[in-house]
């Protein structure tokens, strides 16, 4: 089970404890099993941000907080953007679904569609 997503390279990282086998919250999205979508609800826009530092996109930087966003691993090739990427072959995709709803308004708050009902 994933947690929260970081950038091991990242200026800001605090390797000391970010990947320590002691505390195993954060994970290395170069480790996703390719060929699965997985979502996951632990992480905010704003942490991603963050911990991800220059994989996340320009548009990713322009919001704040909340939205459903993809993480995305393609080679060895991370991007983190605004959300839900559009399936492909060959990645791993983890969608991140906390909207950060305490610090959003109500209206903003975006959900998962999991089906499209007809």
């Amino acid at each position: 089970m994933y947690h929260r997503p970081t950038n091991p390279e990242h200026a800001e990282a605090h390797r000391r404890w970010l990947l320590s086998p002691a505390r195993p919250r954060r994970f290395d999205p170069r480790t996703l099993p390719i060929g699965l979508v997985q979502i996951a609800g632990h992480t905010g826009h704003n942490k991603c941000l963050s911990e991800l530092g220059p994989w996340s996109t320009e548009a990713a930087h322009r919001r704040k907080h909340g939205g459903i966003r993809t993480l995305r691993l393609a080679g060895q090739t991370v991007t983190y953007d605004l959300g839900v990427a559009e399936p492909a072959t060959g990645v791993a995709d983890l969608i991140l679904i906390d909207g950060e709803i305490r610090r959003v308004p109500a209206d903003e708050v975006a959900l998962l569609p999991l089906a499209h009902v007809m």
